[in-house]
């Protein structure tokens, strides 16, 4: 693996891990959001966002990551989010960007 590939697989692992602590949330979703900026992108990375699907567990992160995640695991998205008013928002989310039930 090349020098950036370490790089890159080592912020992944503490994107990770900051989404799965028990921080507050806005300590929890900085860290994507920094390294959204970092990339110049709005989305995330496939493979970071399939890693953070399962770990969502509060409004604010489905929220985040409806808003993140390619459109192609949309559904991923909404069949991991639990509770009403978690899917409410996925579902208005990812509405809101072009894709449908």
């Amino acid at each position: 693996m090349c020098r950036w590939g370490v790089r890159a697989a080592y912020i992944d692992e503490e994107v990770v891990g900051y989404f799965q602590s028990d921080a507050p949330a806005r300590e929890r979703l900085s860290p994507v959001a920094r390294y959204l900026d970092v990339l110049g992108s709005a989305i995330l990375p496939q493979g970071l966002a399939q890693r953070l699907i399962p770990l969502a567990r509060e409004l604010s992160d489905y929220r985040m990551l409806a808003h993140r995640i390619p459109l192609e695991l949309s559904l991923a998205l909404k069949r991991y989010a639990a509770g009403e008013s978690n899917r409410s928002a996925v579902e208005k989310v990812l509405t809101a960007r072009g894709t449908s039930t």
